[in-house]
């Protein structure tokens, strides 16, 4: 078997069609270019046939299965994952950029003694070196990586790079399954609950976000609460508001950093550089500051809208319209007309 120079791996937890496979092999292009070597899809856990088909549209020429649970660990992944390394002994292994991934690299970094690179968000090729970029330092610095050792191991930010076009008809692929030998489990998932009612962040084309703002809400709140539980049931209100704004125009809503520390809302609907980073068609920032934690979140939405009543707000400087007023006043109009025009 020739030795693949890079791997791109389709985790379990992905959907079967998802499209970050087809993100991945359009950022994956640099290197394969840089090294005259083939990219290969290395799908851990049960596939359909639709994988293997689109798999070759996109320019995959092989797909190498493992049959992995689909409640598997990170412990567990990570394991098959470095087994696989051995077997292919790829020059670089790709993956999207999750917290999950994050693990699963670190992991095989460690037990391989390799580098891995997390949230990359630009590839080049300078002075023929692989170089990779990524903001740190809340987005005031771009971190320029030289790569001078492969193997290495890196989680690409998805949303970075475009989405390649399919060829003209269904390419041949070469399928392969790999075996996956047994290994002693430390941990173990008994389950995942997941709400499957609502749009993940990282695919939502709409996004509605509420700030702090939402502690304003004038509504009149319950007898016999106090402070913290009052603006509680204020934000929770007013989330329930950004949500049916969402739903209307079939997305989904996301909170501040400070929403969250507040233990108004999960962690899951944070946007920012310590929660997810979105580029969605549409960005509705409601009662949103726009501190620069948050806004390296979401400053790549393909268009940004803001509403707020402070109009030196420094979410105004990233929206390419802004709306000055109450966001309590604003959103239930909106919604109005909304379901008029439904």
């Amino acid at each position: 078997m020739n030795q693949p120079t890079i791997a791109i791996v389709h985790l379990p937890t992905q959907s079967e069609y998802s499209t970050l496979p087809w993100q991945l092999i359009s950022a994956a292009k640099p290197f394969a270019q840089k090294i005259s070597g083939e990219i290969v899809l290395l799908a851990l856990g049960k596939t359909g046939s639709n994988l293997s088909v689109d798999a070759g549209k996109f320019g995959y020429k092989t797909l190498f299965t493992l049959d992995v649970s689909q409640d598997a660990s990170a412990e567990q992944l990570a394991t098959v994952l470095t087994q696989t390394y051995h077997a292919l002994r790829p020059k670089i292994v790709i993956l999207a950029d999750s917290y999950l991934a994050r693990e699963i690299i670190a992991q095989c970094a460690a037990q391989l003694k390799l580098p891995a690179y997390t949230n990359i968000q630009q590839i080049a090729i300078e002075k023929e070196n692989i170089v990779l970029k990524k903001p740190v330092l809340a987005g005031k610095v771009l971190e320029i990586i030289t790569l001078s050792q492969q193997p290495t191991f890196i989680t690409l930010n998805t949303h970075a790079f475009p989405h390649p076009e399919t060829s003209i008809g269904p390419s041949p692929i070469k399928s392969e399954t790999l075996p996956v030998e047994n290994h002693t489990v430390l941990t173990k998932i008994i389950n995942r609950v997941k709400d499957t009612s609502v749009i993940p962040l990282e695919q939502a084309r709409v996004i509605v976000t509420g700030g702090r703002g939402l502690v304003n809400n004038p509504a009149v709140t319950p007898p016999n609460l106090d402070v913290k539980a009052m603006e509680t049931w204020r934000v929770q209100r007013g989330m329930d508001m950004l949500a049916e704004l969402a739903g209307l125009m079939g997305g989904t809503v996301a909170a501040t950093r400070s929403l969250v520390d507040s233990g108004f809302v999960p962690y899951e609907l944070q946007v920012g550089q310590t929660g997810k980073i979105v580029t969605p068609e549409l960005y509705i920032a409601c009662g949103v500051s726009g501190a620069i934690q948050h806004t390296i979140g979401m400053s790549n939405s393909k268009l940004i809208i803001a509403i707020n009543k402070d109009s030196d707000a420094p979410i105004f400087k990233h929206a390419h319209y802004g709306i000055l007023g109450d966001v309590y006043e604003i959103v239930p109009e909106w919604i109005r007309q909304l379901k008029e025009q439904n």
